[in-house]
């Protein structure tokens, strides 16, 4: 299982998102969607320990 409790990410001052979180068990299948810039990319890169998350 995937668990994520109130993640956020910053750049610098700016908030790409936060207060997310999520439950995900092995055999769910998930898609991320949304408008473009509004944190997609940077929550998988989070998920993945790419980027460090602000909290």
């Amino acid at each position: 299982m995937l668990s994520i409790q109130n993640l956020e990410v910053k750049y610098g001052p700016k908030v790409a998102f936060s207060n997310v979180s999520l439950n995900v068990c092995q055999e769910d299948m998930v898609s991320i969607i949304g408008k473009s810039g509004c944190g997609k990319t940077s929550l998988l890169y989070a998920i993945a320990h790419l980027i460090e998350p602000s909290t």
